[in-house]
């Protein structure tokens, strides 16, 4: 249980390209080996089931799973140092939930590419 509930109404929701400015920053701040951009964008396009911890406008932590052969592997679970020892993990654990609408049952969704200015 969150310990700030009273404050924040948390959403489990699906990660999007957008996050992935946030989801390094919280990587960065939490693992001494972490993650790269790439990693996590591959995650997203592959369609691994990516889901984000979001409280109030921010977002705190995100899990990766793969799914296949009817079974579940969490590849990474993370929540912001600073949201840490909060009750924040258990929300993102794996559970019986819909597949991310990033993939469908005919393959992984094709995302668009991003390009900067």
């Amino acid at each position: 249980m969150i310990a700030e509930r009273h404050l924040f109404h948390p959403l489990v929701r699906p990660l999007v390209w957008d996050d992935l400015d946030r989801i390094m920053a919280i990587e960065l701040a939490a693992y001494p080996h972490p993650w790269t951009r790439g990693i996590f964008s591959d995650c997203l396009r592959v369609g691994y089931d990516c889901w984000g911890l979001q409280l109030g406008t921010r977002l705190v932590g995100y899990s990766v799973q793969s799914d296949a052969a009817g079974e579940s592997h969490l590849l990474n679970l993370c929540v912001a140092p600073e949201w840490q020892r909060r009750g924040c993990g258990p929300e993102l654990r794996p559970r019986k939930q819909p597949p991310c609408p990033a993939r469908d049952r005919k393959g992984p969704r094709r995302w668009p590419s991003r390009s900067r200015s």
